[in-house]
């Protein structure tokens, strides 16, 4: 799915709707964000959320679902992502002299 999506929006030359009564990418993209446990995985999901997901598709709004993935992902893993959707390294060096 992940792969599918990610040449799909390789390929996209218009611009998403506004609004698509249909599901789309984004429900089916949430649900591997939050139901998957690879990290890489869900990442990568998380990411496509914000490329396809329409503004709203059906009763879900795309920056809702992003979000509370987001959320789900740094509780669970226990990291904190930068803008990009990339863990931000927080390794703390102890021989360092201040």
């Amino acid at each position: 799915m992940i792969a599918l999506a990610s040449e799909f929006s390789n390929m996209r030359t218009i611009r998403l709707p506004r609004f698509v009564f249909e599901l789309a990418f984004s429900p089916v993209l949430f649900f591997v964000v939050t139901e998957c446990k690879c990290l890489e995985v869900r990442l990568s999901a998380l990411r496509l959320i914000k490329v396809l997901g329409a503004e709203r598709e059906g009763l879900f709004e795309s920056q809702n679902l992003y979000a509370l993935g987001r959320r789900k992902v740094q509780a669970e893993h226990g990291v904190i992502l930068d803008d990009f959707d990339y863990p931000q390294d927080l390794v703390l060096n102890s021989d360092i002299e201040f």
